[in-house]
Protein backbone atom coordinates (compact mmCIF):
# COMPACT_ATOMS: atom_id res chain seq x y z
CA UNK A 1 0.00 0.00 0.00
CA UNK A 2 1.20 3.69 -0.77
CA UNK A 3 0.27 6.70 0.76
CA UNK A 4 -0.93 9.72 -1.71
CA UNK A 5 2.34 11.26 -1.08
CA UNK A 6 4.52 7.95 -2.45
CA UNK A 7 2.00 7.64 -5.56
CA UNK A 8 2.78 11.12 -6.23
CA UNK A 9 6.39 10.95 -5.83
CA UNK A 10 6.25 7.70 -8.35
CA UNK A 11 4.16 9.34 -11.01
CA UNK A 12 7.07 12.18 -10.63
CA UNK A 13 9.80 9.68 -10.95
CA UNK A 14 8.14 8.35 -13.93
CA UNK A 15 7.79 11.78 -15.74
CA UNK A 16 11.14 12.80 -15.37
CA UNK A 17 12.49 9.20 -16.54
CA UNK A 18 10.41 8.48 -19.21
CA UNK A 19 9.10 12.29 -19.96
CA UNK A 20 5.65 10.65 -20.45
CA UNK A 21 2.61 10.99 -18.37
CA UNK A 22 -0.39 9.43 -19.22
CA UNK A 23 -3.67 10.94 -18.41
CA UNK A 24 -6.86 8.87 -18.42
CA UNK A 25 -10.35 10.63 -19.05
CA UNK A 26 -14.11 9.73 -19.90
CA UNK A 27 -13.75 12.76 -22.41
CA UNK A 28 -10.06 12.60 -23.34
CA UNK A 29 -10.71 15.66 -26.10
CA UNK A 30 -12.38 17.60 -23.34
CA UNK A 31 -8.92 17.28 -21.11
CA UNK A 32 -6.80 17.44 -24.37
CA UNK A 33 -8.35 20.95 -24.71
CA UNK A 34 -8.43 22.03 -21.15
CA UNK A 35 -4.68 21.20 -20.69
CA UNK A 36 -3.45 22.93 -23.61
CA UNK A 37 -5.33 26.04 -22.12
CA UNK A 38 -3.26 25.64 -19.14
CA UNK A 39 -0.83 28.23 -18.39
CA UNK A 40 1.85 26.08 -17.23
CA UNK A 41 5.71 25.59 -18.20
CA UNK A 42 5.95 22.21 -16.85
CA UNK A 43 3.79 21.04 -19.23
CA UNK A 44 5.51 23.21 -22.07
CA UNK A 45 8.27 19.86 -21.99
CA UNK A 46 5.77 17.49 -23.20
CA UNK A 47 4.18 16.94 -26.77
CA UNK A 48 0.35 16.50 -26.33
CA UNK A 49 -0.90 13.17 -27.72
CA UNK A 50 -4.71 12.17 -27.58
CA UNK A 51 -4.94 8.63 -28.01
CA UNK A 52 -8.00 6.43 -27.89
CA UNK A 53 -6.72 3.06 -27.33
CA UNK A 54 -9.83 1.02 -28.61
CA UNK A 55 -9.99 2.83 -31.99
CA UNK A 56 -6.36 2.21 -32.57
CA UNK A 57 -6.73 -1.65 -31.55
CA UNK A 58 -9.86 -1.74 -34.17
CA UNK A 59 -7.42 -0.04 -36.99
CA UNK A 60 -4.89 -2.79 -36.74
CA UNK A 61 -7.09 -5.70 -36.07
CA UNK A 62 -8.97 -4.09 -39.43
CA UNK A 63 -5.34 -3.36 -40.77
CA UNK A 64 -4.34 -6.83 -40.12
CA UNK A 65 -7.65 -8.81 -41.00
CA UNK A 66 -8.80 -6.64 -44.35
CA UNK A 67 -6.82 -9.57 -46.57
CA UNK A 68 -8.96 -12.74 -44.57
CA UNK A 69 -12.53 -10.54 -45.04
CA UNK A 70 -11.21 -9.81 -49.27
CA UNK A 71 -10.28 -13.61 -49.74
CA UNK A 72 -13.41 -15.03 -47.83
CA UNK A 73 -15.81 -12.50 -50.07
CA UNK A 74 -14.56 -13.68 -53.03
CA UNK A 75 -13.88 -17.44 -52.36
CA UNK A 76 -18.26 -17.22 -50.93
CA UNK A 77 -18.89 -14.71 -54.69
CA UNK A 78 -17.37 -17.45 -56.68
CA UNK A 79 -19.28 -20.27 -54.76
CA UNK A 80 -22.62 -17.88 -55.23
CA UNK A 81 -21.74 -17.21 -59.26
CA UNK A 82 -20.75 -20.79 -60.36
CA UNK A 83 -24.01 -21.84 -58.23
CA UNK A 84 -26.12 -19.97 -59.94
CA UNK A 85 -24.79 -20.81 -63.19
CA UNK A 86 -25.43 -24.14 -62.23
CA UNK A 87 -28.78 -23.98 -61.01
CA UNK A 88 -29.27 -21.98 -64.32
CA UNK A 89 -28.20 -24.57 -66.74
CA UNK A 90 -29.77 -27.34 -65.25
CA UNK A 91 -32.93 -25.48 -66.01
CA UNK A 92 -32.47 -24.63 -69.13
CA UNK A 93 -31.81 -27.67 -70.37
CA UNK A 94 -34.74 -29.21 -68.24
CA UNK A 95 -37.10 -26.17 -70.23
CA UNK A 96 -34.80 -27.34 -74.05
CA UNK A 97 -35.97 -31.16 -73.15
CA UNK A 98 -39.40 -30.32 -72.25
CA UNK A 99 -39.72 -27.40 -75.05
CA UNK A 100 -41.93 -29.85 -77.32
CA UNK A 101 -44.35 -29.58 -73.75
CA UNK A 102 -43.99 -26.23 -74.11
CA UNK A 103 -45.19 -26.05 -77.78
CA UNK A 104 -48.37 -28.30 -77.36
CA UNK A 105 -49.34 -26.16 -74.19
CA UNK A 106 -48.99 -23.04 -76.40
CA UNK A 107 -50.01 -24.24 -79.29
CA UNK A 108 -53.14 -25.43 -76.78
CA UNK A 109 -53.67 -21.65 -76.02
CA UNK A 110 -52.22 -21.64 -72.23
CA UNK A 111 -51.31 -18.36 -70.86
CA UNK A 112 -47.95 -17.90 -70.59
CA UNK A 113 -48.79 -16.74 -67.00
CA UNK A 114 -50.27 -20.30 -66.27
CA UNK A 115 -47.19 -21.60 -67.53
CA UNK A 116 -44.59 -19.76 -66.13
CA UNK A 117 -46.48 -20.17 -61.92
CA UNK A 118 -46.38 -24.03 -63.08
CA UNK A 119 -42.82 -23.86 -63.42
CA UNK A 120 -42.19 -21.53 -60.84
CA UNK A 121 -44.30 -23.86 -58.50
CA UNK A 122 -42.48 -27.10 -60.32
CA UNK A 123 -39.34 -25.13 -59.00
CA UNK A 124 -40.32 -24.41 -55.35
CA UNK A 125 -41.03 -28.01 -55.04
CA UNK A 126 -38.02 -29.11 -56.79
CA UNK A 127 -36.03 -26.51 -53.89
CA UNK A 128 -37.94 -27.91 -51.04
CA UNK A 129 -36.41 -31.50 -51.60
CA UNK A 130 -32.97 -30.14 -52.41
CA UNK A 131 -31.80 -27.19 -51.69
CA UNK A 132 -34.06 -26.56 -48.18
CA UNK A 133 -32.85 -29.55 -46.64
CA UNK A 134 -29.16 -28.91 -47.17
CA UNK A 135 -29.53 -25.11 -45.93
CA UNK A 136 -31.38 -26.68 -42.55
CA UNK A 137 -28.63 -28.95 -42.25
CA UNK A 138 -25.62 -26.86 -42.71
CA UNK A 139 -27.40 -23.78 -40.09
CA UNK A 140 -27.79 -26.59 -37.89
CA UNK A 141 -24.23 -27.91 -38.18
CA UNK A 142 -22.66 -24.32 -38.10
CA UNK A 143 -24.99 -23.59 -34.81
CA UNK A 144 -23.31 -26.78 -33.33
CA UNK A 145 -19.87 -25.99 -34.34
CA UNK A 146 -20.70 -22.51 -33.27
CA UNK A 147 -21.57 -23.92 -29.51
CA UNK A 148 -18.72 -25.57 -28.89
CA UNK A 149 -15.86 -23.48 -26.75
CA UNK A 150 -12.77 -25.52 -27.24
CA UNK A 151 -13.33 -25.15 -31.03
CA UNK A 152 -12.45 -21.32 -30.58
CA UNK A 153 -14.23 -20.74 -33.52
CA UNK A 154 -16.34 -17.68 -33.50
CA UNK A 155 -19.40 -18.00 -36.16
CA UNK A 156 -21.92 -14.49 -36.04
CA UNK A 157 -25.02 -16.20 -37.36
CA UNK A 158 -27.80 -14.85 -36.64
CA UNK A 159 -31.01 -16.44 -36.19
CA UNK A 160 -32.94 -14.59 -38.80
CA UNK A 161 -30.17 -15.65 -41.58
CA UNK A 162 -31.51 -18.85 -42.18
CA UNK A 163 -35.57 -17.86 -43.09
CA UNK A 164 -33.69 -14.70 -45.21
CA UNK A 165 -31.64 -17.32 -47.08
CA UNK A 166 -34.49 -19.85 -47.61
CA UNK A 167 -36.30 -16.51 -48.72
CA UNK A 168 -33.46 -15.30 -51.26
CA UNK A 169 -32.86 -19.43 -52.12
CA UNK A 170 -36.63 -19.39 -53.38
CA UNK A 171 -36.93 -16.36 -55.03
CA UNK A 172 -33.92 -17.04 -57.32
CA UNK A 173 -34.51 -20.11 -57.96
CA UNK A 174 -37.92 -18.61 -59.15
CA UNK A 175 -36.43 -15.91 -61.39
CA UNK A 176 -33.85 -18.40 -62.77
CA UNK A 177 -37.09 -20.92 -63.98
CA UNK A 178 -38.45 -18.37 -65.81
CA UNK A 179 -35.66 -16.82 -67.81
CA UNK A 180 -35.30 -20.56 -70.15
CA UNK A 181 -38.94 -20.70 -70.23
CA UNK A 182 -39.66 -17.26 -71.05
CA UNK A 183 -36.85 -17.49 -73.92
CA UNK A 184 -39.02 -20.37 -75.40
CA UNK A 185 -42.14 -18.64 -75.37
CA UNK A 186 -41.52 -15.47 -76.85
CA UNK A 187 -41.10 -17.42 -80.14
CA UNK A 188 -44.25 -17.51 -81.59
CA UNK A 189 -46.31 -20.85 -81.69
CA UNK A 190 -45.83 -21.46 -85.29
CA UNK A 191 -41.92 -21.55 -85.28
CA UNK A 192 -42.19 -24.02 -82.10
CA UNK A 193 -44.68 -26.33 -83.75
CA UNK A 194 -41.42 -26.20 -86.35
CA UNK A 195 -38.93 -27.37 -84.18
CA UNK A 196 -40.53 -29.99 -82.47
Amino acid sequence: MLSDKGCLNIRDLMIFNYKTCMVYSDNPKETTKKLKNIKDTSLNIFKMQLKIPHNEEIKAWRKANTGDTDTSSLITIAIVTISLIIVYFTIKFNAISRSEELTVYSLLGISKKSIFKSYIIEMALLTSYTSLPAVLITSGVIKFIGNIPSLGINMLFPWWAVPLLILVIYIVHAIISIIPVYRILSKPPATLAVKG
